[in-house]
């Protein structure tokens, strides 16, 4: 930060407001706030294709420890600070001016607030991760913008190695390190706010997370409309939730539908609860009841029907129904008498579909952890 300066330093200085949000570790976050005022702010100006970025997902890490196999040691690292270590080109610093107490500063690094950081942060971090790769001739290792992850079997120092090298390639080029946040090597870490258990190989969401979603769910059923930031906030707990719970994730998406139908974006906006909002509410509660928290890791390929020997059918003749075998024990299902002359026998998707629900409800336990394609022909 340059300053202070008692009078305005450059001519054209733009001055944003700030704020401060608090840390995990008790510490506090500047914020400059960049997309102020609406449509003549710094962000307005920032094209917003050069702001995408796309980050690495849990489901890779899980993916990874999968394919490395049991006991896989485990560790991460932090960078510390990471946005203060990337500095903004002079240029630039008549965009990034703040007043505070009097005096006037100026931002030279990446600020927090500004539509582009995020991108261009992320793009420094692939460089560390591509560098640490090559320099130790290991790719077990995963990062999350300032967040790094390191595996490796439990027969070799792989990890350790993975942990020596990025520690080196930091020293050489400067880059801090939060050395409170390191752990591991270990068979049991916790990354992105999920624990990860490599001797059991199950991931474990914590229960605090579980209980306050469970009254954040309640509130949606007992209201008829909600504040746009309090419906954000329970959507984004439901996916962080659905990052252990992969068949979780078909039942945020009318979530995130209402969160898009809103024209007005302002987070106090109050939002109607519909019907198809309520109705996947329910169903996370029906299940979160019954929800140990514990999550084990899904195969790393899809089965089919053959691989499986699960086999179904279903005939549109109230007088028939459908059937299914698996591995040489078979159910048969008459349709019940009231479904004659219906419209349920002419929709051959939902019949086909119920032979296969029943599969799972009978021989349910032969799927567990399996990632299954049923094809029908």
């Amino acid at each position: 930060m340059l300053g202070p300066f008692s009078k305005i330093p450059i001519s054209t200085l733009r001055i944003s407001p700030i704020g401060v949000v608090s840390k995990n570790d008790g510490g506090w976050r500047l914020i400059t706030h960049l997309s102020y005022p609406l449509n003549w702010s710094v962000n307005d100006f920032i094209d917003p294709e050069i702001c995408k970025v796309k980050y690495s997902s849990f489901d890779k890490v899980v993916g990874m420890i999968s394919e490395l196999g049991n006991n896989v040691l485990c560790a991460k690292m932090d960078i510390s600070q990471a946005f203060r270590i990337l500095l903004v080109h002079p240029a630039d610093f008549d965009l990034l001016g703040i007043f505070f107490d009097g005096k006037y500063y100026i931002n030279k690094c990446l600020p927090e607030g500004c539509s582009i950081s995020c991108a261009l942060f992320e793009k420094f971090a692939t460089f560390l991760h591509k560098t640490v790769a090559l320099k130790a001739g290991i790719e077990t290792l995963d990062h999350y913008l300032d967040d790094f992850f390191f595996a490796g079997e439990s027969s070799t120092d792989n990890c350790t190695i993975l942990m020596d090298t990025f520690n080196e390639v930091c020293r050489q080029l400067g880059v801090p390190l939060a050395e409170n946040k390191t752990v591991g090597p270990t068979t049991c870490i916790t990354f992105l706010g999920l624990e990860i258990d490599t001797v059991l190989m199950l991931v474990r969401i914590p229960p605090e997370k579980l209980d306050k979603l469970k009254f954040m769910l309640d509130q949606v059923l007992s209201k008829k409309k909600m504040a746009l930031k309090e419906l954000e906030s329970i959507t984004g707990l439901m996916a962080f939730c659905s990052r252990a719970i992969i068949s979780a994730r078909a039942f945020i998406r009318r979530f995130y539908d209402l969160i898009a139908s809103v024209k007005n974006g302002k987070p106090y906006y109050t939002v109607r609860l519909n019907s198809e909002v309520k109705a996947d509410a329910r169903v996370w509660l029906n299940f979160l009841d019954q929800f140990n928290g514990q999550c084990y890791f899904p195969d790393r390929f899809w089965s089919t029907n053959e691989s499986l020997e699960l086999f179904t059918d279903s005939a549109g003749n109230v007088l028939l129904g459908c059937g299914a075998y698996f591995q040489g024990h078979w159910v048969q299902y008459q349709w019940p008498s009231s479904w004659a002359d219906t419209s349920i026998l002419l929709d051959i998707t939902c019949l086909e579909l119920i032979p296969i629900v029943l599969s799972f409800m009978i021989w349910g336990r032969s799927f567990r952890n399996k990632k299954d394609s049923v094809e029908n022909r």
